[in-house]
């Protein structure tokens, strides 16, 4: 309890040293509840732009470079496709 008192003596004695204490803890407190408002408001609006899109991608034969090639035989070759894919990591 002497605690107590004396800690309610010292704040009463400085108060102008405990108000500027108060108000360095109130900026400080602000400014990160702030920061965190803003981080999920932006994670929140990254998963809404993203959740329509795909990434996918299609190949088609060039007609008016390569007009012989049978439907179904590809220009492709097999070096192409790995080169394609990138290293594989087992």
């Amino acid at each position: 309890m002497r605690l107590l008192n004396n800690a309610w003596a010292y704040v009463w004695r400085k108060k102008f040293k405990t108000l500027i204490i108060f108000l360095i803890l109130l900026v400080m407190s602000t400014v990160s509840l702030s920061s965190l408002a803003v981080k999920r408001a932006t994670d929140v609006a990254s998963k809404e732009t993203f959740k329509g899109i795909s990434s996918s991608f299609s190949m088609e034969i060039d007609r008016r470079n390569n007009q012989g090639t049978n439907r179904g035989s590809g220009n492709l070759r097999g070096k192409d496709i790995a080169a394609i894919q990138g290293p594989r990591w087992h």
